[in-house]
């Protein structure tokens, strides 16, 4: 029996040109199907800070904006951020003092609602950096390596019916995959 990394390493998955239309190294779509419409990318991070502590960081892309949960054995606190601004916020939950820093103001979007340059988002969590997203960090601060940060999630959920496609890399040093899903 195959351990568990094996099965989510960078060729774990295969494709047979016997389910495929095109090419194995193309994605095949029919002129026929709709796209679907992503609505909401929603990724956990576990971050492990250097007092041992251990704190979950849920961080929801809509087309709103995003919203940001923050928990350490049960959810502390949550609030949500309008597309397009820019700002911080301090507050004291799970016995920690907690600061969010974002800058959605420039922020480009492919066809969903997840940035893909032009932002940030930077979470401290008793003044240690937690997690560091988007591309515009240096403006703000100069950052060292976040420590212990991993992601252990990551959903999106969309709307349609009949074709969704993404991309995904099964590791950090691996390629990005295309996945394309007919109904």
């Amino acid at each position: 029996m195959r351990n568990i990394a094996t099965c989510y390493s960078e060729h774990a998955i295969k494709v047979s040109d016997s389910y495929c239309s095109g090419s194995s190294n193309q994605a095949f779509q029919s002129q026929k199907l709709s796209p679907s419409i992503q609505n909401a990318v929603t990724c956990i991070y576990k971050v492990k800070l250097s007092t041992q502590n251990q704190f979950l960081i849920k961080l929801t892309w809509c087309k709103q904006g995003f919203s940001i949960g923050i928990s350490d054995s049960k959810l502390c606190k949550f609030f949500r951020v309008l597309r397009n601004t820019k700002g911080s916020k301090t507050f004291e939950s799970c016995n920690s003092r907690i600061e969010v820093f974002w800058d959605l103001s420039t922020a480009q979007y492919d066809i969903g609602p997840e940035p893909i340059n032009g932002f940030y988002v930077i979470v401290l969590i008793n003044s240690e950096l937690s997690l560091i997203l988007g591309d515009m960090e240096n403006e703000v601060l100069s950052l060292e390596k976040i420590g212990n940060l991993s992601l252990i999630s990551r959903s999106e959920q969309f709307s349609g019916n009949s074709v969704y496609s993404t991309k995904a890399k099964f590791s950090n040093t691996g390629t990005c995959h295309d996945i394309l899903i007919k109904f």
